[in-house]
């Protein structure tokens, strides 16, 4: 079967078909994924149902890697290998999660609208979510594009936002869902870590917003007032009109670009399970370095 691009949106979300997870792509069809994410930011692969070598071989094709947090963190044991997230509401065993567990808390923040891993000093680039077994309702997906979010601000807060910082962090985000229960080592694993809130997409040159649960403050302004701007910024990125949602089907995997997309998970029954798991590629460098934007990344 020929490759084909059919787009869901007018340049946001897109399915490709014809597709094989079954080896790394390599060549022409490589180049026509990168330029089909970096004209759509989320892509759909139907079928694809990777087994876990699969699913981190066609990963690393687009780059290193990123070991998980839990993993960074070494003292929580994991269900899966540590290039993996675990989207999932399993324990150890594969039985659900008791909803008053202190895991399942930690993922309500799952829900929360965020860019994977914005909390690190060198934040992704791509995401690859593998849906597996999925609730037959709730558990959606959905995306917002951070580039059309940019282009509909006003011209006063595009002008707040440029050349601003804010200081990212996981504890920032488990605050906003009411988890508190970190270790010593898990708060040091969980460092902050600052990243302009506009930035250029190196990939195609278009400006976007760079917000999400993840973003606590921003530097140079007092901490309630940076929140207040943060939180204003994310309110009107996730208007109904810049959201896309996705209703899972088994065995497909869906690639975003975490420079210019914010997601999040929807509510589902939390007794039935919800299996997915996700490879999340390294970005191209750091944000900020010594306080001053680096431009391209």
């Amino acid at each position: 079967m020929d490759m084909s691009i059919e787009p869901l949106g007018k340049d946001f979300f897109a399915r490709v078909c014809g597709v094989s997870f079954k080896s790394p792509p390599l060549g022409g069809v490589k180049k026509t994924i990168v330029e089909a994410i970096n004209k759509y930011s989320v892509l759909v692969f139907p079928n694809a149902a990777p087994t876990e070598e699969e699913h981190l071989a066609f990963g690393r094709a687009f780059g290193e890697l990123q070991l998980t947090s839990s993993s960074l963190s070494g003292k929580r044991k994991r269900r899966i290998r540590p290039e993996f997230a675990d989207v999932s509401n399993l324990d150890l065993n594969g039985r659900v999660l008791p909803a008053d567990s202190r895991l399942a808390h930690n993922k309500h923040a799952n829900q929360l609208w965020h860019s994977d891993a914005s909390f690190r000093k060198t934040s992704s680039k791509f995401s690859f979510l593998a849906g597996i077994k999925l609730p037959r309702s709730g558990g959606e997906t959905e995306f917002v594009d951070l580039r059309a979010v940019w282009d509909a601000l006003p011209e006063k807060t595009k002008q707040k936002c440029e050349g601003k910082i804010a200081i990212h962090s996981l504890l920032a985000s488990r605050r906003r869902v009411g988890f508190h229960d970190f270790s010593e080592e898990e708060r040091a694993a969980y460092s902050y870590s600052p990243h302009p809130v506009a930035r250029v997409h190196p990939g195609i040159g278009r400006k976007c917003l760079f917000v999400g649960s993840h973003a606590d403050f921003i530097v140079g302004k007092d901490e309630v007032t940076g929140r207040q701007f943060l939180d204003e910024l994310l309110e009107f990125a996730t208007q109904e009109r810049f959201i896309c949602s996705h209703k899972w089907t088994p065995g497909e995997v869906i690639m975003w670009d975490n420079r210019c997309v914010i997601h999040r998970g929807r509510p589902w029954d939390m007794s039935v399970i919800r299996e997915m798991r996700r490879v999340t590629v390294d970005g191209d460098g750091t944000t900020v370095v010594d306080g001053s934007i680096v431009p391209g990344i």
